[in-house]
Parts: C-alpha cells; sequence; structure tokens
C-alpha cells in the first residue's frame, strides 16, 4: 500500500462546487431554492423530467441554465479517465436527456484529476447542437 491518498471522485465534486460558485453560479438545490442551479448526484432525482430520463445513473453535477437548458458534468478519479468522462457525460447523460420534449442538455465536460497533485487539473468540455 502506497502513502500518497487515494484519488477520489469526492475531491472533484469538491472542486466543481467551489468553481461554479466562483463563476456565479447559484449553487443551491434547484429543487427546494427557487434560483438555485446546480444539481448534485443525488439531488437531480428531485426533478421528475430529469428522473425520468436518467433513471437511477447520473453525472455528478447538472447546472441548470435556465428553465429548459442543462449543462453535464461528469467526473474520473484519474486522468486517464478524462474521454471517459466526456463520452459519458455526452453520450450517456446527455443524450438520454435530450429526449426529453421539455429539457435539453447543450453542454457537456468531463473532469479528472491529476496523480501528482490530487487536483482536477483536466477538463474537456462540448457545445451539443440542439435538435430544434
Amino acid at each position: 500500500m502506497t502513502s500518497k491518498a487515494k484519488h477520489s471522485e469526492v475531491d472533484a465534486y469538491v472542486y466543481v462546487k467551489e468553481k461554479l460558485k466562483q463563476l456565479g453560479w447559484d449553487t443551491r438545490n434547484p429543487v427546494k431554492v427557487p434560483g438555485g442551479q446546480i444539481y448534485t448526484q443525488n439531488q437531480c432525482l428531485g426533478e421528475p423530467e430529469i428522473k425520468r430520463w436518467l433513471d437511477k445513473k447520473r453525472p455528478e453535477y447538472i447546472v441548470k441554465v435556465t428553465e429548459t437548458m442543462l449543462w453535464v458534468i461528469e467526473c474520473k478519479r484519474v486522468r486517464t479517465e478524462i474521454g471517459q468522462a466526456l463520452d459519458e457525460a455526452e453520450n450517456y447523460y446527455a443524450a438520454r436527456l435530450n429526449k426529453s420534449d421539455i429539457l435539453k442538455a447543450l453542454f457537456v465536460s468531463g473532469l479528472a484529476m491529476t496523480h501528482s497533485t490530487q487536483r482536477v487539473r483536466l477538463i474537456k468540455s462540448t457545445i451539443l447542437r440542439s435538435k430544434h
């Protein structure tokens, strides 16, 4: 067993929430607080339309950009999984949400930790085309 602490997606959760707050997003749960914009992994199930399309598998964060526009954020614990994080955000979560007639996930991001600093250092994002 090594003396280095294991990387955890939880480290990425903290980083993402702090950065979103610094950028001016209201990080409170939109289900409970009018004006809130950030659903955590479990909070998003409180929104019936999100729950309908994601069922029990969900990303680390969903940002409510507008009443109908979403940004999906998926985190992974190691840098080599950054491609997987972006792929899941786009091709699993956003693809499912975009089947909705009400909500559209138009932005996706994948984040990953680095080994040396144990911090989120790798971020890839994509803007998806609207089908409407």
